[in-house]
């Protein structure tokens, strides 16, 4: 088959640590920070799990599809043969150049298959990097909101 390189999977994220049973904000009880903060901790396992999910569906088309291609070649490079063969031709340099041709063709679409595959694990990190990022936001603004309601309670703003 007309492999073309090494596609290794992009390394599993670290498990999310497990949410304290109640964090807080070192001396302040806040009861919506907490709840706040732990539906986030949450929402990045559950988002972890659907991408683990959706990435082991992808290898599993991805390998399917390339054993399939696999599979096709061969049929293929049989039929090359015996056309060539039923003409007298197996020896000729046209049969060798179709033969080329043939390989030349699966390489090309297993190149194709390992570049898209590449690709799509790519985009899954940079989803899961965003959505990281976007809890970092989320986590600072929770904090400053259980800043500001503690303010108000205690009339300090």
């Amino acid at each position: 088959s007309g492999k073309t390189g090494r596609i290794t999977a992009v390394a599993p994220p670290k498990p999310a640590a497990k949410p304290a049973a109640k964090p807080v904000i070192p001396g302040f009880e806040d009861d919506t920070y907490n709840q706040q903060t732990s539906d986030a901790q949450k929402a990045l396992a559950d988002y972890i799990t659907q991408m683990t999910g959706q990435q082991n569906n992808y290898d599993t088309e991805y390998n399917r599809n390339l054993g399939n291609a696999g599979d096709q070649e061969k049929l293929d490079e049989t039929g090359i043969s015996d056309d060539y063969a039923a003409r007298w031709m197996a020896q000729s340099g046209t049969y060798l150049q179709a033969m080329a041709d043939q390989k030349d063709r699966y390489a090309k679409g297993n190149s194709a298959l390992a570049c898209g595959k590449s690709e799509y694990l790519s985009n899954l990190q940079a989803a899961l990097q965003n959505f990281q990022s976007q809890q970092g936001i989320n986590a600072n603004q929770y904090k400053q909101d259980a800043i500001n309601r503690r303010a108000t309670k205690y009339n300090l703003a």
